[in-house]
Formats: structure tokens, C-alpha cells, sequence
């Protein structure tokens, strides 16, 4: 691991809160943990585009700010972040754009305020 890999990494782990974790089994984490764990694995990847299934499931309030802060970063460097998610709050944080979808149909689509 390079040195700005290893930068990245750090910022990633500082920002979802899971410094001093690097080395704890996952079966030893909160379920919370394990979430960001997944988020940060996601993160890292660094992939133009980027699917997330309920990624504040499990976190309490400050964590799930932290996660909308870096999926906004992450759209303003361009990348293409879709979220599947049934939180109002964390959608009103974030998104550009809204996908409705009810029982396998799209109900609408809108741009979000």
C-alpha cells in the first residue's frame, strides 16, 4: 500500500469512526461497526459508481450524518452514488434525485429541493 492509499484509508476509517477497530474481528463489532465496516470497504474500492442498500441501517444519528457527509463528497467528485434506503432524513441530506419505487413499479421520480 502506497502512501496515499494508506492517506485514504485513514481518512475513510477516521471518518466512520472506526479507528482503534483495524485489527478487531468482525464478529466482534456492533452491528453499527459492522455496517461502516461495509461502507468502508465500499469507499475504498473507489469506483465511479457506487450502490448502497440501506447504509444507515443500524447507526445512531452522528453516524449516519458521517455517512451523508461522505456519500456528498463522493458525488461531488463525480461519482455516481444510488441509494436504496426508507430514511427520509438521510435522503433529505443528500440526494439530487428521488426514485420511488412501490411494489416493483416506479411510482415517480422527482428532483430533490
Amino acid at each position: 500500500m502506497d502512501e496515499e492509499d494508506k492517506a485514504k484509508a485513514d481518512k475513510i476509517i477516521s471518518d466512520l469512526g472506526l479507528y482503534g477497530y483495524e485489527d478487531t474481528h468482525p464478529m466482534a463489532l456492533s452491528g453499527g461497526q459492522k455496517q461502516r465496516v461495509a461502507i468502508a470497504s465500499a469507499l475504498a474500492a473507489n469506483s465511479e459508481i457506487l450502490l448502497f442498500d440501506e447504509p444507515t441501517s443500524g447507526l445512531d444519528r452522528a453516524h449516519m450524518m458521517a455517512v451523508a457527509e461522505m456519500l456528498t463528497e463522493l458525488a461531488e467528485d463525480n461519482r455516481v452514488i444510488i441509494v436504496s434506503t426508507h430514511d427520509p432524513e438521510l435522503i433529505s441530506l443528500f440526494c439530487d434525485y428521488i426514485l420511488f419505487i412501490e411494489k416493483g413499479r416506479l411510482k415517480y421520480l422527482r428532483e430533490c429541493q
